[in-house]
């Protein structure tokens, strides 16, 4: 029997509406039903979060973070909007009803409100929360807006309805807890202090640091001393002053390398040096009394118990030890700085960057850690091109009166390295202009070592090329060659004494100081990276023709993409290799020996026993040694003695002896070295770390052992 019609019909809408029901349920990812439902969303806020359009990052991140809140947590939108109107119109005529006005905007209530921050004042507000009108007002002060925020936020928690209503009284102000209650000098605050005064020739960088000091005060009792130049109307001879700079002391002005004071007295507070960078470290002195002061709480007493007064002896003559930092790692840290101290060195080859307030922090540090410069500056490089060039030299080496240049940190300036014969004449016109031009800074230039080819010479021998370059510019101050002698398998340059002897001659016939790189890397597939004992027998090598400056190529493993450098003494990542403990103990040595040895004068150098090997052949040996008769040395292994003498040392005599056997070898038995002495009664032996007191037997000899690459220095007296 068919059904009615209106029965299909009906048949279909019910099993329309089972399927309606079941693709109505809203299934989640995983497959299970969701059957919560949804709370309906509260009507909008009546406020609307308003910030300064110029507004700072910490009010900018503040005003995010109160909106970001409100909407995450109370599930309410907030709109944030800043103060921009167009230049001629009110801002009373822009405003929204409800406003929570946050920071130093453009409403009457802010500017009200930061007014009463008492900013820069001992009566200092870190922050207040209030309600105006129909308005709620956050201000606070540098570095207090976060916690603004949370304090508001702790409103928001406490009365979740605020936003949909009228503001509620709000009134909330956190004074400034001031970390010391005052600080006095001998007894007297600080307030009566009249400025913080600093010379005119101070950068902008040094001004910073004197800010510094101004801020440090305010910050520790909410005291502000306002900052002058020596040369301001408002510097008075009377008053109490911070003076920085004043280069008023004579026993500072006399006082020699890297002295410095802080002088406190009840007019006042010096602190002085004698240079703009020496400067830092008396600032640095008080900053460090301050800080001290601040953690200690309470009132900070300065009395002349508190001074600080570092007079190094005047110039006294060192060897010199440097590193090679450029083309490097960034020097951006200064435990960069203290790093290379500690190894050893007293010198740095360093780039002067371009960069302002890094190229200020390389000063101070340098000066904090007693090291000296030596500035590869691209301005004053003197280059093949200026051949053809109408710059004069004398436009071209320009050196204000308050350069870096003129100041402790500064050993010197590397005009040229490696130049050819052609710009010698411009090698002398350049070191004649900055000499005049910064007294006792150091001209610098070093020379192409003798496997140099003749077109890099410029001339047809090697000794051609050292006697025009010594005869051209006459580099009275300080000359330097790079030698590179330690080869892979073993090997030595074959004309490694040779170089030595025929640059050493050249200075010492012409009373010229000079230094010499030492290979401390692998540069190149022949060159083998040396250790410890390698680097101590180059540096020996090198004292014993009279060297006075041991440079390290490099100190920094070089970013180079011409030439395949291995790790040297800092890897490319700034870790310490073990090259950097192997120099540190070498440095230790020479620094051991650098009192003594300086106060000497090479007069040539000699070998004993030589092979046949090429490096230890040199045609001067020097043969009028009269302190030292006769050398005799265990199996009749080779030895090199430098010869010195003295007018002024207690022992007049002296030597270096270095074991020849290839530092790189591993050998078990030392060398035992007997010298039979002329007329010496005593001999002091410097060797590594220690100093040691040798006494001649019955036959006027004194004996002692090297191992392979080790070398002493011994001074000789009656």
């Amino acid at each position: 029997m068919k059904k009615p019609l209106i029965y299909k019909v009906g048949l279909i809408l019910v099993l329309l509406g089972m399927l309606f029901t079941v693709c109505a349920c809203d299934s989640t990812d995983n497959g299970t039903t969701d059957t919560t439902e949804t709370e309906a969303p509260k009507d909008p806020a009546i406020y609307i979060i308003i910030r300064s359009d110029s507004g700072n990052k910490e009010e900018t991140d503040g005003a995010v973070r109160l909106r970001k809140y409100i909407r995450e947590t109370l599930g309410i939108e907030i709109d944030l909007e800043t103060d921009w109107i167009k230049r001629g119109e009110n801002v009373e005529d822009h405003r929204f009803a409800h406003e929570i006005i946050f920071g130093d905007t453009n409403r009457n209530e802010s500017i009200a409100a930061y007014n009463a921050l008492n900013v820069g004042t001992s009566d200092l507000v870190d922050y207040s929360l209030a309600s105006a009108g129909d308005h709620y007002v956050i201000a606070a002060s540098s570095g207090n807006v976060d916690d603004a925020v949370t304090q508001f936020i702790s409103y928001l928690e406490a009365n979740p309805d605020m936003l949909y209503t009228a503001p509620i009284a709000m009134d909330d102000v956190r004074v400034h807890d001031f970390p010391l209650d005052d600080i006095t000098v001998f007894g007297e605050s600080i307030t009566t202090f009249d400025a913080i005064v600093y010379p005119l020739s101070y950068n902008q960088q040094l001004i910073a640091d004197v800010q510094h000091i101004s801020d440090l005060i305010f910050h520790s009792c909410g005291i502000r001393i306002p900052l002058y130049n020596e040369m301001d109307n408002h510097v008075q001879t009377d008053g109490k002053f911070i003076r920085i700079g004043a280069r008023a002391d004579e026993g500072i002005l006399n006082a020699g390398s890297f002295s410095y004071v802080m002088d406190i007295t009840d007019n006042g507070i010096l602190l002085d040096s004698a240079d703009m960078y020496n400067d830092t470290r008396a600032i640095e002195a008080l900053t460090t009394l301050l800080e001290n002061g601040i953690a200690a709480g309470g009132t900070l007493a300065l009395d002349d118990s508190c001074d600080v007064r570092l007079e190094n002896p005047a110039d006294e003559p060192r060897l010199e030890i440097a590193a090679w930092v450029y083309g490097a790692i960034a020097l951006d840290k200064e435990e960069q700085f203290a790093e290379i101290k500690d190894c050893g060195f007293n010198q740095v080859i360093i780039n002067k960057t371009s960069d302002a307030e890094l190229f200020h922090k390389h000063c101070k540090w340098l000066a904090k850690y007693e090291l000296k410069a030596l500035w590869q500056d691209g301005a004053m490089y003197v280059s093949d091109t200026m051949l053809d060039s109408e710059t004069t030299m004398d436009d071209y080496i320009n050196i204000d009166e308050n350069s870096f240049l003129h100041c402790d940190i500064t050993w010197g300036s590397m005009l040229r390295d490696e130049p050819g014969a052609q710009v010698f004449d411009l090698l002398a016109e350049a070191y004649d202009i900055y000499d005049a031009k910064t007294d006792d800074k150091i001209p610098y230039y070093n020379l192409f070592p003798s496997y140099a080819n003749e077109q890099q010479l410029g001339t047809k021998t090697y000794e051609e090329h050292l006697k025009q370059f010594f005869d051209k510019v006459d580099p009275q101050l300080y000359a330097s060659v790079d030698i590179y002698p330690l080869n892979i398998s073993y090997s030595i340059n074959s004309d490694y004494f040779y170089n030595l002897d025929a640059f050493a001659t050249e200075c010492r016939t012409r009373g010229i100081p000079f230094g010499i790189y030492i290979q401390s890397v692998s540069f190149a597939a022949t060159k083998r990276t040396p250790n410890e004992q390698e680097m101590r027998w180059q540096a020996y090598c090198a004292l014993s023709f009279g060297a006075q400056d041991i440079q390290y190529f490099t100190y920094c493993t070089p970013n180079s993409e011409t030439e395949d450098f291995k790790d040297a003494l800092v890897d490319r990542e700034n870790q310490k290799t073990e090259r950097w403990y192997g120099a540190q103990s070498v440095n230790k040595a020479l620094n051991l020996m650098s009192d003594a040895y300086m106060q000497y004068d090479n007069l040539g150098a000699y070998t004993v026993n030589p092979t046949d090997d090429g490096f230890m052949k040199f045609s001067n040996q020097y043969k009028d040694f009269d302190a030292i008769e006769k050398v005799t040395v265990s199996d009749n292994r080779p030895v090199l003695i430098g010869a010195f003498a003295s007018d002024t040392a207690e022992h007049s005599r002296a030597f270096t002896c270095v074991d020849l056997g290839d530092p790189g070898l591993d050998v078990a038995l030392p060398t035992e070295v007997t010298v039979k002495l002329t007329d010496a009664t005593t001999a002091t032996m410097y060797y590594k770390d220690t100093v040691t007191t040798l006494t001649p037997d019955e036959n006027g000899c004194i004996t002692f052992k090297l191992y392979n690459g080790d070398g002493a220095f011994i001074t000789l007296g009656n």
